[in-house]
């Protein structure tokens, strides 16, 4: 989940030399190779792959060349196909990976799998201004509106196994408990809370095809609209309300007081007139937020990062004290 801007990552590791290897992966799609363009800086998280870099074709064309890490190969499979059968259904702003002219999204170079995506050019969040703009909650809602119908029927993924944030949440402080336990404590009535006001109602809660991470950083944004959406790694059936509680979450935690202005209550105000989310998952939409900022947290904690560690925390119980009046600002009731 985390997110950031990364310009090229890791080592590629080609039998032959760097050029003449990315020659012949990208021949695999039709392609020229012309050189790799280090100067351009790359959206998203730069743990989604092994290695990428920004690469240039003979026809200045620019595009992203990943490698795939290890082991990820069907699921990477998977989510290529998931964003191709999204596009087909007329989502614009869904870039699917490459695919040549025998349908294959990836190449095999000695043990290595590739695969190129499209680059796209977008315009720089200025944080934290932007998490009061109304225009980007606007369009943040009618994306997922039109996920939520351009996804039916989805062919790749089993309803039957959605993610559970329930399990999830009791994994996760059982682990927190014997590992992390001065966090466990500082928590305790956080988790006190989710365990009396949420955990029972959970499994109610209908699901439904999720982007999975979806906040403004992995989205790309032109200057008034969504260019494309990425980061498909956690993409799947979860409950309804996933990707709006997610959304707000990421937008509070840069700002607060933004979870009462205008990009949340238009992005609210937009979801529920489509009517995409259940009503038992609106009413749990604070609770959810809540338990969803765990996986945040286990992200902090998994990658030793004291200050955002510092800070979920802080943001947790700032939720939790605020939650009466947040939710009167939202027209939740009491």
């Amino acid at each position: 989940m985390a997110h950031t801007w990364s310009p090229a990552i890791g080592e590629p590791n080609l039998s032959v030399n760097v050029h003449h290897g990315f020659q012949d992966i990208m021949a695999f799609w039709g392609l020229t190779y012309k050189r790799m363009r280090p100067d351009i800086a790359m959206h998203g998280s730069p743990e989604r792959a092994a290695y990428r870099s920004v690469v240039e074709d003979e026809k200045s064309m620019l595009l992203i060349l990943e490698k795939i890490p290890s082991g990820s190969y069907s699921d990477k499979l998977r989510i290529c196909r998931s964003l191709a059968f999204l596009r087909k259904r007329g989502m614009e702003t869904v870039q699917p990976c490459l695919c040549n002219d025998e349908g294959r999204y990836m190449m095999r170079c000695g043990n290595e799998k590739w695969q190129i995506l499209p680059y796209i050019e977008g315009v720089p969040l200025q944080r934290p201004e932007y998490v009061f703009h109304r225009w980007r909650g606007k369009e943040a809602a009618e994306f997922l509106v039109h996920l939520r119908k351009a996804s039916e029927g989805m062919p790749f993924f089993v309803q039957d196994h959605s993610f559970s944030l329930k399990d999830y949440f009791i994994d996760m402080t059982q682990k927190m408990r014997v590992y992390h336990p001065e966090i466990f404590t500082r928590l305790a009535p956080i988790i006190d809370f989710v365990e009396q006001a949420f955990l029972d109602i959970y499994d109610e809660l209908p699901v439904a095809f999720c982007h999975g991470d979806y906040h403004p950083l992995n989205i790309i944004w032109s200057e008034n609209g969504i260019a494309s959406v990425i980061d498909w790694e956690f993409a799947g059936y979860k409950s309804d309300v996933y990707d709006v509680a997610n959304m707000l979450g990421c937008i509070g935690i840069e700002e607060p007081t933004s979870l009462v202005g205008d990009f949340a209550l238009d992005f609210m105000s937009q979801i529920k007139e489509e009517g995409i989310i259940s009503t038992i998952s609106w009413n749990t939409l604070l609770e959810f937020i809540i338990t969803l900022r765990f996986a945040w947290l286990a992200e902090w904690l998994r990658n030793c990062d004291h200050e955002m560690i510092d800070l979920e925390l802080d943001y947790m119980g700032l939720l939790l004290d605020s939650r009466h009046t947040i939710g009167r600002k939202w027209g939740m009731k009491e």
